[in-house]
């Protein structure tokens, strides 16, 4: 993966810190135990990695299914962060699948 590929990859997790930085500010820091608890989901999820080894359809449904819980969880803050997992979805789709390995001619 090239460096600048790598450096692609950190624009999800700026766009849910800038997310989560919408309803804190926005809320005049009435909210922030959402916030928190949303943070620290985030925070979990970067440490644990979940799906590093797993194919690209299994990462897009993931989204897809990530988005819709984020979704059904706005009133709670869930949908700031909606924007992070898309961005997560097109990464992941644009990435190249590695290549299959072909056998030695044999004789």
């Amino acid at each position: 993966m090239s460096r600048g590929r790598r450096y692609l990859w950190s624009v999800p997790w700026v766009l849910a810190l800038v997310g989560l930085a919408i309803p804190m500010i926005g809320s005049g820091f009435i909210g922030w135990p959402f916030v928190m608890g949303w943070f620290a989901a985030v925070l979990l999820i970067w440490w644990v990695r979940p799906l590093g080894d797993v194919s690209r359809a299994v990462r897009l449904v993931t989204g897809v299914l990530s988005i819709g819980l984020l979704a059904l969880l706005s009133t709670l803050g869930g949908l700031y962060l909606v924007p992070a997992v898309l961005a997560w979805m097109v990464l992941a789709a644009s990435e190249r699948s590695p290549e299959p390995a072909t056998a030695a001619p044999v004789g």
